[in-house]
């Protein structure tokens, strides 16, 4: 297992690792025909077009921020897993980033891969400055919420909904404090 900063040549294993992830994530807390109608090789493009620029190994700019991509790739090189980090989205504390999305094939689950990714976010995180970050996750997906709890993260109470992609979600935010020191949270 390695986890490294995103490249334009993993676009189209990102773009089909972002899709099959969320339709295996996601199944039963957003439309079935959502679901299915997602396209892996329109995420490769958008992929593309987030690398593309001069923001260096793994930058991206996403919904007009600028990020940073990590992917986690297995023995073979197959990419298993993604991850972006970047500033805290909603918020105006410059000493919180946030974790805006981990994604893991669903053969990956378990495995260990996901904990590998979210250690190297959040070593990217802090090692930029952050004191602290924050996600967001899916109310009804008590499988990512029991995994970030394992991880150290804890409920932090705000709440929001989105119905940005057509119907309605809730969205409860997370929180880890980073330990200085040890680069732990």
């Amino acid at each position: 297992m390695n986890v490294r900063r995103g490249r334009l040549e993993d676009c189209e294993a990102i773009g089909r690792v972002h899709v099959e992830a969320w339709q295996a994530a996601y199944r039963g807390l957003m439309p079935d025909e959502y679901l299915d109608e997602l396209d892996p090789a329109a995420r490769a493009e958008r992929w593309r077009s987030a690398l593309a620029g001069d923001l260096g190994d793994g930058g991206c700019r996403l919904q007009g921020q600028e990020a940073l991509l990590l992917v986690a790739e297995n023995d073979t090189g197959a990419l298993e897993g993604i991850s972006v980090v970047g500033p805290d989205r909603g918020g105006d504390d410059p000493s919180t980033g946030e974790l805006w999305m981990i994604n893991l094939l669903r053969q990956s689950w378990g495995s260990g891969v996901g904990a590998a990714l979210l250690a190297a976010a959040t070593e990217e995180l802090r090692g930029s400055g952050y004191r602290q970050a924050v996600l967001w996750v899916l109310v009804g997906n008590g499988r990512a919420r029991r995994f970030y709890e394992r991880e150290g993260w804890e409920p932090d109470g705000a709440r929001k909904g989105d119905s940005v992609r057509g119907f309605d979600v809730e969205e409860m935010r997370y929180r880890a404090t980073f330990d200085r020191a040890e680069g732990r949270r």
